[in-house]
């Protein structure tokens, strides 16, 4: 009798149920199924008695009039939980979900231009082809996530966490980016030209194929990050963290790199065309086939470095340290070395350093057609061969005692490096 009694009560309450959801026009959003099951709808908010908690700008928490933290459950609004909700093509321009819970999401299509979404967690969300136009995701969690030709024309993205994320075929050109950590990012052929990222958090992240020009850039640590075939004419870098990152292919013309640490950097086939990297770290960095040319190099740190067919042409080289670098191919038509260190240098960890004697083995076959050296400059040759090559003049030294009284001090015959250039001009 009591479970006839129970039967008749649950089929009661569902009756009532059906009109209400008559009443709502978009309430049957799934959930995910899981474990077989049918998952709950997603209800729009019947009364404001629902939303007790609100989001907390201050403390970016979800809390109550008491200051307890929680979640409004499943409905969709501020504050609540929809943790792998499926809301594909769904159109929630201009809501306020501020503080949501979307970790693992389905919002592919899904429109959110004008959205408020500050705070709001969207851990490995699917945000592809999605609309985000305007929105506020301020302070929101975006880690691991996939936005994948994402709309994000004027999206305020500041101090959001974008660690990891997939970031495809996008503009992030009027993207507001403030304090985003964009570390371990994959960013693939995204439109970043022009764009300040020095409040930007990017390093270990992955931004190949990508644009890149006149991006600002200097002082920001891209370290073990990957470039490979991107545009970053004009690139502002100067005093940037780019060791152990890979540039493949990638083009720094006309670009701004004073004291930027390339240390053991992978730039094979990279462009470097009248580049400004007065000072610049390139130490045991792959430049193999690289183009320098008529780039400034004044002071700049090659100890190490393979410049295997690397295209020096015309470049400024004063004081330049390339000791121990491979020159081999090297083209150095009409570059300045004047006070260049191109000696061998010291290899090996300190307290077990092994010193290499002054051989021109790597720089025999460089091309020095026009090359302008001084007194100052460190050949790797000894006098007998520097002055085969006409690399250094005979002169007389004078004496500077005075003379005797039976006579004065013979001119004393030297061999010096004097400013010259090799070959014809």
């Amino acid at each position: 009798m009591m479970s006839r009694q129970r039967s008749s009560e649950k089929r009661r309450r569902s009756l009532l149920v059906i009109p209400l959801l008559g009443l709502l026009p978009w309430c049957t959003l799934p959930l995910r199924a899981q474990h077989g099951e049918s998952p709950p709808p997603i209800l729009p908010p019947s009364s404001p008695d629902q939303i007790q908690y609100r989001y907390d700008a201050a403390s970016g928490e979800c809390l109550n009039a008491a200051g307890q933290k929680g979640t409004n459950g499943w409905v969709l609004a501020s504050c609540a939980d929809l943790t792998g909700a499926n809301l594909k093509e769904l159109d929630l321009r201009a809501k306020d979900l501020a503080g949501v819970q979307l970790r693992g999401a389905d919002l592919a299509g899904v429109r959110l231009d004008g959205a408020v979404l500050r705070g709001a967690d969207l851990t490995q969300a699917n945000l592809a082809d999605a609309n985000l136009s305007g929105a506020d995701l301020n302070g929101a969690i975006l880690a691991e996530a996939k936005l994948l030709n994402t709309l994000l024309d004027k999206a305020d993205l500041s101090s959001t966490d974008l660690r990891g994320a997939a970031l495809h075929h996008l503009s992030l050109r009027t993207t507001k980016l403030t304090s985003a950590n964009l570390s371990k990012a994959k960013l693939f052929k995204v439109d970043l030209n022009g764009v300040d990222l020095r409040q930007v958090k990017l390093r270990g992240a992955d931004i190949a194929w990508s644009k890149l020009n006149k991006a600002n850039l200097s002082g920001v640590d891209l370290s073990g990050g990957w470039f490979d075939q991107s545009e970053l004419t004009g690139v502002l870098l100067e005093k940037a963290n780019l060791e152990h990152t890979k540039f493949v292919q990638a083009d720094f013309s006309d670009g701004a790199l004073m004291g930027a640490r390339f240390y053991k950097a992978e730039l094979s086939q990279a462009k470097f065309c009248r580049a400004r990297m007065e000072s610049a770290d390139f130490s045991e960095a792959n430049l193999v086939a690289s183009d320098l040319s008529n780039g400034n190099l004044a002071q700049a740190a090659l100890r190490g470095a393979n410049l295997m067919n690397a295209n020096l042409k015309g470049s400024l080289l004063q004081g330049a340290d390339l000791s121990g670098a491979t020159l081999y191919g090297s083209d150095l038509q009409k570059a300045d070395l004047r006070g260049a260190n191109l000696r061998d240098g010291v290899i090996g960890e300190v307290g077990q350093t092994l010193a290499f004697r002054a051989l021109d083995v790597n720089f025999r076959s460089a091309n020095l057609t026009g090359a302008v050296f001084d007194a100052n400059t460190q050949l790797p040759f000894d006098a007998r061969e520097a002055a085969s090559r006409k690399m250094v003049g005979i002169g007389v030294a004078k004496s500077s005692t005075k003379p005797t009284a039976k006579g004065s001090n013979p001119p004393k015959k030297t061999i010096k490096a004097v400013p010259i250039q090799i070959g014809p001009n």
